[in-house]
């Protein structure tokens, strides 16, 4: 009966020990097409590292390798933003490229805005 416990009790810990990886692991952004895909794919990634920064400040943990991998996806939508024309775009693609600029601009910054503001 020892045994089973102790057996029992190490599948738990390695349980644990996964969903707390997980919990840590780079999220992933959804495949986009069309022709704004790989921006907006772009702009997800980004959204998603800010706020899983942003959900860690606020309860008073360590950011982990976030900031470093924030900072990279940033890079790469800034990159993808320089090159984007919307001559060739639709008006619901025109619009969608402004929200992100918009976006990028406003909240993903250097260093992500938060979400909601402090009230204290």
């Amino acid at each position: 009966m020892d045994h089973l416990r102790r057996v029992r009790g190490a599948g738990a810990a390695l349980l644990l020990a996964a969903l707390a990886g997980a919990a840590c692991s780079r999220p992933v952004a959804p495949v986009v097409t069309g022709p704004l895909g790989n921006l907006e794919q772009a702009f997800l990634e980004t959204r998603a590292l800010a706020d899983k920064i942003d959900v860690a400040r606020a309860k008073g943990l360590q950011t982990g390798g976030f900031d470093n991998w924030y900072r990279e996806s940033r890079s790469r939508l800034l990159s993808q933003l320089a090159v984007t024309d919307s001559a060739g775009l639709n008006a619901e693609d025109r619009r969608a490229l402004r929200t992100i600029r918009e976006i990028t601009t406003t909240q993903l910054t250097e260093h992500p805005a938060p979400a909601v503001e402090d009230t204290d």
